[in-house]
């Protein structure tokens, strides 16, 4: 049985059959992974820490006939439980951006830069020093998709009037917490990104979950 490994950042679990849980991970090495962890809910399970949404952990994946299998999981210290107090704000946004990744991503688009996109947002809003504002944490959820769909290829194009997001595009995804912009400005720069995510062809939650139950 050939085996495939790798370091990867789980976006998100689902119940599969009866004990088993469905997880969809973006591997540094091997991008987009569906496999199952066999009874993954059980409270005996060993591997089921390990596979928290919005962790990084290494990975042994059995391929199977018709499904794969997640045989080993073990996850790295810097995942989201490692933060002492994570805020609100850190769930919302990373948990609102892993949601909309697996409606962006498919098997085959492989980049470090996505998977490192992950782990940095996990890491800046699991340690923020005190909760955001909504449109403080609106605009870092939009800057992080901005980054997204430039590694995708769908960027929107720069725009004289929307001087934030040229910021957004080049700037560190750290500086978005520490930019000097009014209320207004910053929700203008969201909306922009909302309004291209409009004509970006994004999956519908059944693509997804069908790759995983065939």
């Amino acid at each position: 049985m050939p085996y495939l490994r790798d370091t990867v950042f789980v976006l998100s679990k689902s119940p599969f059959r009866e004990q088993d849980r469905a997880c969809i991970v973006y591997g540094r090495e091997h991008g987009l992974l569906y496999a199952v962890a066999r009874s993954a809910s059980s409270k005996k399970s060993k591997q089921a820490p390990h596979l928290e949404p919005l962790t990084v952990s290494h990975i042994m994946i059995a391929k199977g006939a018709t499904f794969d299998k997640l045989a080993v999981a073990r996850a790295e210290p810097r995942s989201w439980y490692a933060h002492t107090h994570p805020r609100l704000a850190h769930y919302a946004i990373a948990l609102g951006f892993t949601g909309l990744a697996q409606k962006l991503l498919y098997p085959g688009v492989v980049d470090e830069n996505i998977f490192n996109l992950f782990c940095e947002l996990c890491e800046i809003t699991g340690n923020l020093p005190q909760e955001p504002s909504l449109e403080r944490s609106r605009f870092i959820f939009s800057a992080a998709t901005v980054k997204l769909l430039d590694m995708l290829g769908y960027a929107p194009a720069p725009h004289p009037a929307y001087p934030v997001i040229a910021f957004m595009q080049r700037s560190p995804l750290r500086d978005c917490l520490r930019i000097t912009a009014t209320t207004h400005e910053l929700d203008r720069a969201s909306s922009f990104v909302d309004e291209a995510l409009t004509h970006t062809p994004l999956q519908d939650d059944s693509a997804s979950k069908h790759m995983i139950l065939f």
